[in-house]
């Protein structure tokens, strides 16, 4: 059968049915466009803040699968927006002329957005999506050579000179260190000053320690 009456079938059934009929006739072009709709349906994610952990992040994006450590060139890691549920301020990522962030890239389905913009209370005005490319690295934090465009989220409005709260960097420390971040960013955010505000329960529940 050739592409012209496959192309029939698009159209009439629709990619996903498409997927379904290649697969069952057999026809290798179906695994082809499976991984096509696969690609279409999730974007990369990138998280620097308390989304470093997969835990965390899956409260909002159940599907999130960690796809590799990043390096955001020209920006720096900041702390701009008062946060009621952390108890002191929440992260954001600032311009800055030789500035390093790095991150974890996570592959998230394109339907789960809307929930994580509520995580970032992008309706309240607070954070708005952004995209950005970032730096590919390996397991000896040297880039690949490749740049990912990725979306992350960035405050509205930042406030200068705000600090987070023990809870909030004891999730952030939990990611960077699942993930593998190199050793001197983790050791310069555990000296990042804090409020004394922490929750155990919510570090639990975040974090996935019992």
């Amino acid at each position: 059968m050739g592409w012209r009456r496959v192309s029939i079938l698009s159209a009439i059934l629709g990619i996903g049915a498409l997927a379904f009929v290649c697969g069952f006739l057999g026809w290798d072009d179906g695994k082809r466009v499976v991984k096509v709709m696969s690609q279409h349906e999730r974007l990369v994610y990138f998280g620097y803040g308390s989304n470093l952990r997969g835990t965390r992040l899956q409260v909002s994006a159940p599907s999130a699968t960690f796809e590799g450590i990043g390096r955001l060139d020209g920006f720096k890691l900041a702390f701009t927006t008062p946060s009621r549920r952390w108890g002191g301020a929440a992260a954001d990522v600032l311009e800055a002329d030789g500035g390093i962030v790095y991150g974890a890239m996570w592959s998230i389905a394109k339907s789960e957005l809307l929930a994580v913009d509520d995580q970032e209370s992008v309706n309240e005005g607070q954070y708005f999506r952004d995209f950005q490319y970032v730096h590919e690295l390996d397991r000896r934090f040297q880039s690949t050579g490749r740049k990912i465009k990725v979306l992350l989220y960035r405050v509205r409005d930042p406030e200068p000179n705000l600090i987070p709260s023990k809870l909030y960097l004891r999730v952030i420390l939990a990611g960077a260190e699942e993930i593998g971040l190199p050793p001197n960013y983790i050791n310069m955010l555990s000296q990042i000053e804090t409020t004394p505000h922490d929750n155990e329960t919510l570090y639990q529940l975040f974090t996935g320690h019992h």
